[in-house]
């Protein structure tokens, strides 16, 4: 890694949606929701939700391996999303956003988790985020 210094930051949110520009010139993406908290109708669910990640002091000149991972309290791996840029014929140095959809991610339990973002194999930036129930627990059926 050539940086000298990325910095980063993690925004949850329930979706990512692209929207056409209304002058016809390029696209937009909307957040949905940011959040820091998911609900969870049933325990343990799967659930669907978004990441972005929002970048500084990215240089393109190399190659670069980045990955995402959600983990939980313990740090067991839940989710990850990994993959490799080619670096761009014109290097630029810059800001950069990385959008990154999670879907049907199984969390056993509501409590603490972890997104973690890493670039070259270095953690860059981690960002915390909890799941709560929505419901009541179930009853045994008796009034």
């Amino acid at each position: 890694m050539t940086e000298e210094s990325i910095s980063a930051q993690i925004v949850f949110s329930e979706n990512i949606d692209r929207v056409n520009n209304q002058n016809g010139l390029g696209s937009t993406v909307r957040l949905v929701n940011p959040t820091l908290t998911l609900g969870m109708p049933i325990v343990p669910t799967a659930l669907s939700f978004s990441a972005t990640v929002l970048t500084d002091g990215l240089s393109f000149d190399t190659d670069h391996h980045i990955k995402f991972t959600i983990t939980d309290e313990n740090n067991n791996v839940l989710s990850k999303v990994e993959g490799d840029i080619k670096s761009f014929a014109e290097p630029t140095k810059g800001g950069f956003n990385f959008n990154l959809d999670f879907r049907n991610v199984v969390f056993q339990q509501a409590g603490e988790y972890n997104g973690i973002f890493s670039l070259d194999g270095q953690n860059i930036q981690s960002q915390k985020f909890r799941t709560f129930a929505t419901s009541a627990a179930p009853t045994d059926g008796m009034n």
